[in-house]
This record gives C-alpha cells, structure tokens and sequence, in this order.
C-alpha cells in the first residue's frame, strides 16, 4: 500500500532532509516547513520513482526546495521586512515521533484534496481561482487582494462566496468521508 511504504521512508529519510535544510537555513520551523513539502511533493511522485533512487530523490528536492523558498522570498520583498523582524527561535534537532508521522500522513491527504481542488477551480472558473488564491493561499487581506487583482472590494466578496458555496457543495462529502 503506497501510505505504508511512505511512512517507511518518511521514518527513514525524514532526518536526512530536516538536516539538508537546517544546515543551510539555520531556521528549525523553516526546516520543518519545506521538509513537509519536499515529502509532500515525494508523496505525489513516489510511483514514478524507483525504490533505489528514493534517497537521491529526497536529497536533490530538498535542495531545491530551500532554493525555490529564497527565490520566492527575493521576490516578495514587501513581506521581507516582516519576516525580518521576527526573530526565530532556534531549537535543537529532534527526532519526529509517531504522532506526527500520522500528522504529516492526514496533512498529505488534506493537501491533495486541497490540490485537487484548486486545480478544479482553475479550470472550471479562472476568476474564482484567482479570487481564491489571493485570499486563502497568499493570504491577503480583502482589500488588498481586490486591489491586486484590480476589481471591488464587493467584486471579490461575490466571487469568494460563491466558490467557497461551490467547494462545499461538491466536496463537502469527501471531506467527512475521508476524516
């Protein structure tokens, strides 16, 4: 089954990849962060890869995970001076435990609904993705996304109202079924 043998290779190389991005970023929760994507990325992937070549794989993705984290971050320097100013802790390297082994199993399984989801919208509406993308992705504010994507304020109220009354219509059941 493929979440048995992602669990065997998340326990087997999670402490690999936590190191490989820690070392470069010196950031525990950054760590964690882009860890949780590069298996999340594994996850979705894992089929099309052969068994050997699964550390590789993991070593080559965290990589280029913390790359594409300080490329995007060049790129947003508004929010620069923000994440500036907040000083993180740093913490000792630990070993993930079982609970949050299962933890990043259900999170895998949100995020490809969630995924699934998106890549619906996108095709289905490209201005309800747009809408939903700013406010529950980029985490912008009402305002400043309807500024961003240059319509009203009630233009984007509409338009998130109806896709959020869209995703629980449609997948509403999943979402229960599977937790």
């Amino acid at each position: 089954m493929k979440n048995e043998e992602f669990t065997a290779v998340y326990e087997k190389y999670q402490d690999m990849v936590m190191k490989i991005i820690y070392k470069n970023s010196r950031d525990m929760e950054l760590a964690q962060e882009i860890s949780q994507q590069v298996f999340v990325s594994f996850y979705n992937v894992m089929d099309k890869i052969e068994r050997p070549c699964y550390k590789q794989w993991l070593i080559v993705a965290a990589r280029n995970a913390f790359i594409d984290y300080i490329r995007k971050r060049k790129h947003q320097t508004k929010y620069l001076d923000e994440l500036e100013r907040h000083e993180r802790a740093k913490v000792d390297y630990q070993a993930v435990t079982k609970d949050q082994v299962e933890f990043v199993v259900e999170r895998l399984a949100n995020e490809q609904l969630a995924f699934r989801i998106l890549e619906e919208i996108r095709e289905k509406n490209h201005e309800w993705y747009e809408v939903l993308h700013a406010v529950c992705i980029c985490e912008m504010k009402p305002q400043e996304a309807a500024k961003h994507l240059d319509i009203s304020a009630d233009v984007l109220r509409a338009r998130l109202s109806r896709v959020r009354k869209y995703i629980r219509k449609k997948y509403l059941d999943e979402y229960k079924k599977d937790y």
